[in-house]
């Protein structure tokens, strides 16, 4: 079973408000496209209310609806948090809601803005899901990041920002494939996958990068999780918003 999943943020203004359904419509082709049989869509949608507001019932009920539109075959899940933790708090909030319906299979996880541009990650993705490989994520380059890559040391911005082990160590942000069994594991040797407050709305670069896609990884790689990648030139494209709208 492979459970498609897509971290979503709800609340965007301006001109980014057609790209807010846009993205699902994205995702949800190429989840149609990805070669599994036995697949179910997971949609992790942030939105900026405080909990216990209605409108977690009413997006929820709104978003349902639109996937299922399109997904008439499919089963769909919908999961409508508050928005303090990005990409890495929709995997957990993902994972958790499967593990709690005894849920197993593989797990894609994706990055709203961020998927397939061909038919061959899913399979590429679980052949390099070895034994010793605790997820596998996406690369913009040759190599799984470290150090000062990106300028993580020597760039002003990245001061006095939160660093979760020392070296860190990561895969950039786009994509996430493990199994339910292997986030277990995770769960048992870091607890939550990210550390943010859950009570402060999200921060690109304290919750987005410095404890998401740079800190999840590193807590893995401290806990002596192995991790491996998918080159992004080579399975991925960023940023389709364009493509989105203009196809909407």
């Amino acid at each position: 079973m492979l459970y498609y999943s897509v971290a979503h943020y709800f609340d965007v203004k301006g001109s980014r408000k057609g790209a807010m359904y846009a993205h699902i419509s994205s995702h949800i082709k190429e989840f149609l496209n990805t070669d599994e049989m036995n697949k179910e869509f997971v949609l992790v949608s942030f939105i900026d209310s405080e909990r216990g507001n209605e409108r977690y019932d009413i997006i929820k009920k709104e978003l349902e609806d639109f996937c299922q539109n399109q997904l008439p075959h499919h089963k769909v899940h919908v999961i409508v948090e508050y928005n303090w933790g990005g990409t890495i708090a929709g995997l957990w909030y993902s994972y958790l809601y499967l593990k709690s319906n005894s849920l197993q299979g593989y797990i894609a996880h994706f990055e709203e803005d961020f998927g397939p541009k061909n038919n061959n990650w899913y399979k590429d993705a679980r052949d390099n899901l070895k034994e010793d490989i605790i997820y596998v994520g996406e690369v913009n380059g040759e190599r799984i990041k470290r150090g000062n890559d990106d300028d993580r040391l020597s760039r002003g911005k990245h001061d006095g920002q939160p660093r979760l082990g020392n070296p860190e160590v990561w895969t950039d942000g786009g994509f996430y494939f493990s199994t339910i069994e292997k986030f277990m594991l995770v769960e048992e040797k870091v607890g939550i996958f990210h550390k943010g407050d859950q009570n402060t709305k999200y921060d690109r670069m304290i919750d987005g990068i410095s404890l998401g896609e740079v800190g999840f990884p590193t807590l893995l790689h401290h806990a002596n999780f192995t991790f491996s990648f998918l080159p992004r030139a080579k399975y991925f494209r960023h940023e389709w918003i364009s493509d989105t709208i203009a196809s909407c």
